[in-house]
């Protein structure tokens, strides 16, 4: 139980402080890193991944629409056929779920194979 806690808070905390110094895909290497370290269940694994970061990135996007971004979040929903504003946070907490998703899968498998070699 203590594993999970730890590849939790690893995940979120190593995301949200390399989001702010690296490209959005460091989510991707990140979640990787941590499913590799971490000795956990592929899918729990996955499914962690996903649900922690897409909590992550919707967050900090309704962060930013609220304090400064409003003008720029509805010139972009402007772009993508004048979807809402609550949907392209949204749209933005499901793209960085599934980079993380997809890297903790890669971690998971990695570890997988490097136990197996």
């Amino acid at each position: 139980m203590n594993q999970l806690r730890y590849y939790v808070t690893a995940i979120i905390g190593l995301c949200i402080f390399s989001n702010f110094i690296f490209p959005w895909w460091i989510t991707a290497i990140v979640s990787a890193i941590c499913s590799f370290v971490f000795k956990i269940k592929k899918w729990l694994a996955v499914t962690i991944a996903f649900t922690s970061i897409f909590t992550v990135w919707s967050g900090l996007s309704l962060f930013h629409y609220l304090n400064s971004a409003r003008n720029i979040t509805d010139m972009i929903s402007l772009i993508f056929s004048n979807v809402g504003s609550n949907t392209l946070i949204l749209i933005t907490g499901f793209v960085g779920g599934i980079t993380a998703a997809l890297g903790s899968w890669v971690g998971v498998n990695l570890r997988m194979n490097y136990k197996n070699a």
